[in-house]
């Protein structure tokens, strides 16, 4: 076993990343995505079940219709200002965004995403949904 940053150890065998992904033009590096039914990426938000289901958070974007989407492990080095001691949710407000207060609105679906790594990487494992009555 591979380790880093001490007695942490390498997250290689946990990474799922889906590669070369159909994603819509207006997904970003860092965004939350979710699938449509025609296998196309698009900015997830948490204003309902539907818009709620995400798959990852994009890595990487090779063109503005391709992208990786880091469905499970470490991220790159892709984000700035993480702060490692708040969990991290889908925004209701900012689509692909991600917030470190979770939704309370009724309607608002809480999807905790995962937990920030360090100031830059983030490790995504996603949790069960919970619809805000």
């Amino acid at each position: 076993m591979t380790t880093i940053r001490g007695n942490i150890p390498s997250p290689n065998n946990a990474n799922v990343v889906l590669t070369n992904v159909p994603c819509d033009s207006t997904v970003y590096v860092g965004a939350a995505v979710r699938m449509t039914l025609v296998g196309v990426a698009v900015n997830a938000l948490a204003d309902s079940a539907e818009n709620a289901n995400v798959l990852g958070i994009v890595e990487f974007k090779a063109t503005s219709t391709l992208c990786n989407i880091r469905v499970l492990g470490v991220t790159e080095k892709i984000f700035t200002g993480l702060d490692v001691t708040k969990t991290l949710f889908l925004s209701p407000t900012v689509p692909g965004g991600l917030a470190t207060v979770p939704p309370t609105s009724v309607g608002q679906v809480m999807v905790p995403l995962g937990q920030p790594f360090s100031a830059t990487e983030m490790l995504v494992f996603k949790r069960d949904s919970v619809i805000r009555g």
